[in-house]
């Protein structure tokens, strides 16, 4: 089963500039709005947060040009589940190339569906390599926007 974007992020898990300065407080904001849209129930929240910094532990998910893709494994989950976070002056990503983080994917992944988490991220890593759709997702005023600007330029790849 191919993980298509517009089954994976949703408008309402899309965070436009959030009031947070540091990584974990990012992470625990996008796993409650995916909480409060019911992507997961409230009482996950800690244990993807956990995963979470746990995965950073290994190695940073910002992987250059201003993308972060944190990622993990969550036996609870059904199915593949995301948020993006568009944000500015937020700490505690070591990104590879020393550049600061703008653009943040959380992918959250059924631990049996190894597949797809990698499907996910790719899909996620060739949607940002698109000039336009970058342009797009840096400079949209609303959730609705970005996320069509997603959805267009994974269907059109």
């Amino acid at each position: 089963m191919t993980v298509m974007l517009d089954n994976l992020i949703m408008p309402e898990n899309i965070i436009l500039e959030p009031a947070v300065s540091y990584r974990d407080d990012l992470f625990s904001l996008m796993a409650k709005q995916l909480a409060s849209s019911g992507f997961i129930s409230e009482n996950e929240v800690g244990t993807v947060c956990i995963a979470l910094r746990e995965r950073e532990e290994k190695g940073s998910t910002a992987i250059g040009n201003g993308l972060a893709i944190p990622h993990a494994r969550i036996d609870s989950l059904e199915h593949v589940v995301g948020a993006f976070a568009r944000v500015s002056d937020v700490d505690g990503f070591n990104s590879i190339d020393g550049a600061p983080v703008n653009f943040v994917f959380l992918i959250l992944s059924p631990t049996d569906q190894q597949t797809q988490h990698f499907e996910a991220l790719s899909t996620i890593s060739r949607m940002m390599n698109n000039p336009a759709c970058r342009s797009a997702i840096e400079t949209g005023g609303n959730a609705q926007t970005i996320y069509e600007a997603m959805i267009h330029s994974t269907s059109h790849a």
